[in-house]
């Protein structure tokens, strides 16, 4: 039982990962990429980051430390860079939105919205 709390409510006294900066963007093709930042991770989290609510037309991807974007989930260490992609925005006004969600914590890092804008 206390597994599945755990599950749902993040574990307890274990600080959370952050981000740098903003990863939502704007741009003008089908395809945008946001600028890389980069991750503070605490000695106590084992730095495991997942994507959720997810949204919008197009589809949402992250690249950790250069090595390709994918879906997720994704394992991480303090200081490396993360960077958010979306592909598939067809139109003006198109969106792919998330979350980043800290899987240890529960605790949401960073909502992404890239946007095409033109």
């Amino acid at each position: 039982m206390l597994a599945a709390f755990l599950a749902v409510m993040g574990e307890v006294g274990i600080p959370s990962m952050s981000v740098s900066g903003s990863l939502s963007a704007t741009g003008s093709t089908s395809t945008i990429t946001g600028t890389s930042r980069t991750m503070t991770v605490p000695a106590t989290n084992p730095g495991s980051l997942g994507l959720d609510s997810l949204g919008g037309e197009g589809t949402l991807a992250l690249n950790v430390n250069g090595a390709g974007f994918s879906a997720g989930p994704w394992a991480i260490s303090d200081g490396q860079s993360i960077q958010a992609r979306a592909i598939g925005l067809a139109s003006v006004g198109n969106t792919a939105t998330g979350n980043l969600v800290d899987q240890t914590t529960g605790q949401t890092v960073a909502v992404i919205t890239i946007e095409r804008t033109s």
